[in-house]
């Protein structure tokens, strides 16, 4: 998500942009407004970084396929004699037994 642009602070760019316009002989621009639609994007940006970690943050559930002997994190889904169970709580426990770290989700039985 990030690029060279992205890590430049607002006082880099102005003088990038100053040392272009002195170059290339244009006309300086308002540089108050730049600042300004800067400091704008730059808030926006990190309330959608902020955002985008909350979202990544929170539970979700991973299928990880038929349950064998290993360790589960809480989110991963693995079916267990027809059943599928969510893991609540870290556990290498087996779901039918280790009702603490597993729940329930689809019992067994005949779909219709």
């Amino acid at each position: 998500m990030s690029s060279d642009i992205d890590n430049r602070t607002i006082g880099e760019l102005r003088l990038e942009w100053k040392q272009s316009i002195a170059q290339h002989g244009r006309r300086s621009v308002c540089w108050a407004d730049l600042d300004t639609l800067l400091e704008d994007m730059l808030k926006d940006r990190l309330k959608l970084e902020r955002r985008i970690k909350e979202l990544e943050g929170k539970p979700h559930v991973k299928f990880t396929g038929v349950w064998k002997a290993g360790a589960y994190q809480p989110g991963d889904a693995a079916t267990h004699h027809g059943g599928l169970w969510i893991c609540r709580a870290a556990t290498s426990g087996e779901p039918s037994q280790d009702f603490v770290g597993w729940q329930l989700a689809v019992k067994r039985g005949d779909a219709r």
